[in-house]
């Protein structure tokens, strides 16, 4: 899924105003060096043309791509949407050829990775920076573009959804409302209102799940008054998530929306993470 699809900007019109301050020229000149270097001009048109739906007018000197000339190429790639512009540079490093079987295994052993691998590294990391210098509130994490702020609580959501299923409980429909919640946030304006709404959702049925692993931990103990703890700020945090989401009494601000998250996010971890030799069962 690329940038514009997971933050749900699309195409509008061919009269709609560029909006190329959002991937200002420096920005643009740099990560169109970087994705020649890896997968060269050939590629990068394909990449290019590629990334246009079927309802979208691609740039005429990206019709005729196996015809078009290097400086039309470069015309069309400085001034399409910036949007576009960012899926392209995820696409590239998708594309990018890599390493695999013994060659690579015995290379990460090494402690040095193969030639191809060395070059989607650096091209990742000379996006990253491209990022940092224009200050343009986005980063390159995991081969996407993604809001500087959000890394944090992105990284924090795909360790749980690694680790899903290898705790006592049973937290899939947990995982898919943070999930959701996190997609939310991710969407350029972010959708705050539905974002809190899921991570309600997550802190609902979170709430029978930390009720049993409570009666699992012995009385007068760290375990315990954690558990209680975690009970108590799920049930606050529940009250929050409502005001912003489903009742929209209140206007969310994204800080407050991120740390509602957040917290949905950290109590499904502490979840997934609880063992006890005993099966749990919760009932509806």
């Amino acid at each position: 899924m690329t940038f514009s699809q997971r933050t749900g900007i699309v195409y509008q019109s061919v009269d709609k105003p560029l909006q190329v301050e959002d991937a200002p020229k420096g920005f643009r000149e740099g990560a169109i060096t970087a994705a020649v270097e890896l997968i060269g001009w050939d590629t990068l048109r394909q990449v290019s043309v590629d990334s246009y739906n079927a309802d979208e007018p691609v740039p005429n000197a990206m019709v005729d791509w196996y015809q078009s000339s290097e400086s039309e190429d470069r015309v069309a790639l400085m001034e399409c949407e910036w949007s576009k512009f960012f899926d392209i540079i995820e696409t590239v490093f998708s594309v990018a050829p890599r390493s695999h079987g013994l060659a690579f295994l015995s290379a990460v052993l090494n402690q040095q990775l193969p030639p191809k691998d060395s070059r989607r590294f650096e091209y990742h990391r000379k996006i990253q920076t491209l990022f940092r210098i224009h200050r343009m509130g986005y980063t390159f994490h995991e081969g996407q573009v993604v809001p500087v702020d959000s890394v944090p609580l992105a990284n924090m959501r795909n360790d749980l959804v690694a680790t899903k299923g290898t705790g006592v409980h049973d937290l899939t429909e947990i995982t898919d409302a943070v999930n959701a919640a996190m997609e939310n946030l991710l969407r350029r304006p972010p959708s705050l209102v539905e974002a809190a709404s899921r991570a309600r959702t997550a802190l609902e049925k979170s709430r029978p799940f930390l009720i049993a692993t409570k009666d699992m931990t012995e009385p007068k103990t760290a375990s315990r008054s954690n558990a209680e703890l975690l009970i108590k700020m799920a049930g606050q945090l529940y009250g929050s998530a409502s005001d912003f989401g489903s009742h929209e009494k209140e206007k969310p601000i994204r800080a407050d929306v991120m740390a509602i998250v957040g917290a949905a996010i950290m109590i499904a971890s502490y979840l997934n993470t609880f063992e006890s030799p005993d099966p749990v069962v919760i009932s509806n």
